[in-house]
């Protein structure tokens, strides 16, 4: 057993050393040699003499036709305008049923409550807006004002339709959006 263990031994040194000395095998490539130019010398009797003639027949120079572009043809634009209405009937108008909003029944106090709110908060987001008139306004600040403006309109048209609730909480928003356009100025 040791004499195997051994000659083991042997073989894991020398291997190494046995691949160090045969180097790597590489793929040579063999290089052709070069082909002889065959040198060919004319006598002036063996070259034909060069024909001339009065009239040399040139052909025509082509002519270049281009075809004309036609663009691909565009999608058709909407009209600004609005299509024309064909008009109804006043019967017809009358029994076409309106959109029913659902909005909370409330006590005569509690509306009352939410006219005041409403109210107030109107007045106060048109005051702030008032106040910030005249001064220099980043994008962000006018599309904030412009946002305030439009909670401002549904709101009135929720007191349109009298829907406090709603409109008290539309107030309210305008009322935010114009405290914070004021902190920014």
């Amino acid at each position: 057993m040791r004499r195997l263990l051994k000659r083991g031994f042997v073989w894991v040194l020398l291997s190494p050393l046995a691949v160090s000395i045969a180097g790597c095998n590489k793929k040579r490539v063999q290089v052709q040699p070069l082909p002889v130019p065959i040198v060919v010398t004319r006598t002036a009797e063996d070259v034909p003499p060069p024909q001339i003639d009065a009239k040399p027949e040139t052909p025509p120079p082509a002519e270049l036709v281009i075809p004309p572009f036609n663009p691909p043809p565009r999608p058709p634009r909407r009209s600004t305008t609005q299509p024309a209405v064909p008009e109804l009937e006043p019967e017809a108008t009358e029994s076409k049923p309106t959109t029913p909003r659902v909005a909370p029944r409330l006590s005569p106090a509690e509306a009352d409550d939410l006219k005041e709110k409403t109210w107030l908060a109107i007045n106060t987001a048109e005051k702030n807006l008032e106040s910030s008139k005249g001064r220099i306004r980043t994008a962000a600040q006018q599309d904030l004002e412009g946002k305030v403006h439009a909670f401002l309109a549904q709101a009135r048209e929720a007191i349109a339709v009298s829907d406090w609730a709603r409109a008290s909480n539309l107030a309210e928003k305008a009322l935010v959006l114009s405290r914070e356009l004021l902190s920014f100025l």
